[in-house]
Protein backbone atom coordinates (compact mmCIF):
# COMPACT_ATOMS: atom_id res chain seq x y z
CA UNK A 1 0.00 0.00 0.00
CA UNK A 2 1.19 3.51 -0.81
CA UNK A 3 0.34 5.02 2.54
CA UNK A 4 2.21 2.48 4.59
CA UNK A 5 5.51 3.68 5.93
CA UNK A 6 8.14 1.07 5.49
CA UNK A 7 11.67 0.90 6.68
CA UNK A 8 13.64 2.74 3.99
CA UNK A 9 17.05 1.96 2.65
CA UNK A 10 19.92 4.03 3.99
CA UNK A 11 20.77 7.22 2.11
CA UNK A 12 23.89 6.51 0.01
CA UNK A 13 24.71 10.23 -0.17
CA UNK A 14 24.56 10.92 3.55
CA UNK A 15 28.30 11.40 4.01
CA UNK A 16 28.97 12.99 0.59
CA UNK A 17 30.13 16.59 0.66
CA UNK A 18 29.24 19.09 -2.04
CA UNK A 19 32.76 19.14 -3.49
CA UNK A 20 32.42 15.50 -4.68
CA UNK A 21 30.49 14.36 -7.73
CA UNK A 22 27.65 11.92 -7.13
CA UNK A 23 27.42 10.87 -10.77
CA UNK A 24 28.21 7.28 -11.52
CA UNK A 25 31.74 6.69 -12.67
CA UNK A 26 31.80 5.98 -16.37
CA UNK A 27 34.02 3.13 -17.47
CA UNK A 28 37.26 4.31 -18.98
CA UNK A 29 37.72 3.42 -22.65
CA UNK A 30 40.17 0.72 -23.52
CA UNK A 31 42.84 2.44 -25.56
CA UNK A 32 45.30 0.65 -27.73
CA UNK A 33 48.38 2.10 -29.32
CA UNK A 34 48.05 2.57 -33.08
CA UNK A 35 50.06 0.09 -35.09
CA UNK A 36 50.99 0.11 -38.75
CA UNK A 37 49.66 -2.64 -40.98
CA UNK A 38 51.35 -3.30 -44.32
CA UNK A 39 49.69 -5.00 -47.28
CA UNK A 40 50.11 -5.26 -51.03
CA UNK A 41 47.41 -5.60 -53.68
CA UNK A 42 47.59 -7.94 -56.66
CA UNK A 43 48.60 -5.07 -58.95
CA UNK A 44 51.61 -4.22 -56.75
CA UNK A 45 50.08 -1.26 -54.91
CA UNK A 46 51.51 -1.11 -51.39
CA UNK A 47 49.20 0.00 -48.60
CA UNK A 48 50.14 1.16 -45.13
CA UNK A 49 47.26 1.74 -42.76
CA UNK A 50 47.24 3.01 -39.20
CA UNK A 51 43.96 3.06 -37.32
CA UNK A 52 44.11 5.91 -34.82
CA UNK A 53 40.40 5.50 -34.03
CA UNK A 54 39.63 9.15 -34.71
CA UNK A 55 36.67 10.70 -36.48
CA UNK A 56 38.65 11.63 -39.56
CA UNK A 57 40.94 9.77 -41.90
CA UNK A 58 44.08 11.21 -43.45
CA UNK A 59 44.65 9.59 -46.82
CA UNK A 60 47.93 9.89 -48.69
CA UNK A 61 48.71 8.45 -52.11
CA UNK A 62 52.44 8.46 -52.84
CA UNK A 63 53.59 8.13 -56.44
CA UNK A 64 57.25 7.28 -57.01
CA UNK A 65 57.71 10.05 -59.59
CA UNK A 66 59.44 13.07 -58.09
CA UNK A 67 61.85 15.47 -59.73
CA UNK A 68 64.66 13.01 -59.05
CA UNK A 69 63.36 10.82 -61.87
CA UNK A 70 63.22 13.61 -64.46
CA UNK A 71 65.81 14.09 -67.17
CA UNK A 72 66.51 16.78 -69.73
CA UNK A 73 63.54 15.85 -71.89
CA UNK A 74 60.93 16.11 -69.12
CA UNK A 75 62.12 18.71 -66.59
CA UNK A 76 59.25 20.03 -64.50
CA UNK A 77 56.80 17.22 -65.18
CA UNK A 78 56.36 16.34 -61.51
CA UNK A 79 55.63 19.96 -60.57
CA UNK A 80 53.18 20.34 -63.43
CA UNK A 81 51.51 17.06 -62.44
CA UNK A 82 50.99 18.35 -58.90
CA UNK A 83 49.48 21.55 -60.26
CA UNK A 84 47.09 19.51 -62.45
CA UNK A 85 45.95 17.32 -59.55
CA UNK A 86 42.23 16.88 -58.88
CA UNK A 87 41.24 18.19 -62.32
CA UNK A 88 39.34 16.22 -64.98
CA UNK A 89 39.77 12.47 -65.16
CA UNK A 90 38.44 9.84 -67.55
CA UNK A 91 35.50 9.37 -65.16
CA UNK A 92 34.85 12.83 -63.65
CA UNK A 93 35.01 16.40 -64.87
CA UNK A 94 36.92 19.00 -62.86
CA UNK A 95 33.63 20.50 -61.66
CA UNK A 96 32.31 17.10 -60.54
CA UNK A 97 35.58 16.36 -58.73
CA UNK A 98 35.46 19.69 -56.88
CA UNK A 99 31.75 19.30 -56.02
CA UNK A 100 32.31 15.77 -54.74
CA UNK A 101 35.16 16.92 -52.50
CA UNK A 102 33.06 19.84 -51.26
CA UNK A 103 30.14 17.58 -50.38
CA UNK A 104 32.47 15.28 -48.47
CA UNK A 105 33.93 18.25 -46.58
CA UNK A 106 37.40 17.67 -47.99
CA UNK A 107 37.80 20.52 -50.46
CA UNK A 108 39.98 22.67 -48.19
CA UNK A 109 42.12 19.74 -47.00
CA UNK A 110 42.91 18.33 -50.44
CA UNK A 111 46.46 18.83 -51.69
CA UNK A 112 49.06 17.51 -54.07
CA UNK A 113 52.77 18.22 -53.65
CA UNK A 114 55.69 17.24 -55.79
CA UNK A 115 58.93 16.51 -54.02
CA UNK A 116 62.34 15.18 -54.95
CA UNK A 117 61.34 11.54 -54.43
CA UNK A 118 57.58 11.39 -54.91
CA UNK A 119 54.32 13.14 -55.71
CA UNK A 120 51.92 13.06 -52.76
CA UNK A 121 48.14 13.30 -53.15
CA UNK A 122 46.50 13.88 -49.77
CA UNK A 123 42.93 14.24 -48.54
CA UNK A 124 41.54 14.58 -45.01
CA UNK A 125 37.97 13.34 -44.76
CA UNK A 126 35.49 11.83 -42.29
CA UNK A 127 36.07 8.09 -41.85
CA UNK A 128 32.79 7.07 -43.42
CA UNK A 129 33.72 8.77 -46.72
CA UNK A 130 36.98 6.87 -47.28
CA UNK A 131 35.36 4.41 -49.76
CA UNK A 132 34.31 7.40 -51.89
CA UNK A 133 37.61 9.30 -51.76
CA UNK A 134 40.01 6.44 -52.55
CA UNK A 135 38.67 5.85 -56.10
CA UNK A 136 38.66 9.59 -56.68
CA UNK A 137 42.35 9.80 -55.72
CA UNK A 138 43.28 6.74 -57.78
CA UNK A 139 41.42 8.15 -60.78
CA UNK A 140 43.46 11.34 -60.54
CA UNK A 141 46.69 9.37 -60.65
CA UNK A 142 45.84 6.73 -63.24
CA UNK A 143 43.33 8.45 -65.55
CA UNK A 144 43.99 12.21 -65.82
CA UNK A 145 42.49 13.84 -68.92
CA UNK A 146 44.87 16.81 -69.24
CA UNK A 147 42.40 18.94 -71.15
CA UNK A 148 44.01 21.88 -73.04
CA UNK A 149 42.20 24.60 -71.08
CA UNK A 150 43.16 22.99 -67.75
CA UNK A 151 46.80 22.76 -68.82
CA UNK A 152 46.72 26.41 -69.87
CA UNK A 153 45.20 27.37 -66.50
CA UNK A 154 47.97 25.44 -64.73
CA UNK A 155 50.61 27.56 -66.49
CA UNK A 156 49.46 30.48 -64.32
CA UNK A 157 50.25 28.38 -61.24
CA UNK A 158 53.78 27.80 -62.56
CA UNK A 159 54.47 31.54 -62.63
CA UNK A 160 52.97 31.94 -59.16
CA UNK A 161 55.10 29.08 -57.80
CA UNK A 162 58.25 30.59 -59.34
CA UNK A 163 57.45 33.96 -57.74
CA UNK A 164 56.87 32.29 -54.35
CA UNK A 165 60.17 30.42 -54.65
CA UNK A 166 62.00 33.62 -55.50
CA UNK A 167 60.44 35.30 -52.45
CA UNK A 168 61.41 32.49 -50.05
CA UNK A 169 65.13 32.84 -49.38
CA UNK A 170 65.61 29.50 -47.62
CA UNK A 171 63.85 27.53 -50.36
CA UNK A 172 65.81 29.39 -53.06
CA UNK A 173 69.13 28.59 -51.34
CA UNK A 174 68.11 24.90 -51.14
CA UNK A 175 67.26 24.87 -54.86
CA UNK A 176 70.54 26.56 -55.79
CA UNK A 177 72.53 24.14 -53.62
CA UNK A 178 70.89 21.17 -55.33
CA UNK A 179 71.52 22.74 -58.71
CA UNK A 180 75.20 23.25 -57.89
CA UNK A 181 75.63 19.82 -56.31
CA UNK A 182 74.19 17.97 -59.28
CA UNK A 183 75.62 20.16 -62.07
CA UNK A 184 72.28 21.61 -63.28
CA UNK A 185 70.84 18.10 -63.37
CA UNK A 186 68.20 16.42 -61.24
CA UNK A 187 69.01 14.44 -58.13
CA UNK A 188 68.60 11.08 -59.82
CA UNK A 189 70.80 11.24 -62.91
Amino acid sequence: NFYEIKEGSPNPYKEVTLDRSILLETPKPVLSAPKAEFSQLENGLKIVSIDKQGLTANLGLFVNAGSRFENGSNFGVSSMTSMMAFNSTAHLSHLRTVKTLEQLGANSTTACKAGREEIVYSVDVAREYVPLVVPLMVGNVLFPRLLPWEVKAAHKYVKTAQAELAGDGAAMVQELLNKAAFCNNTLGY
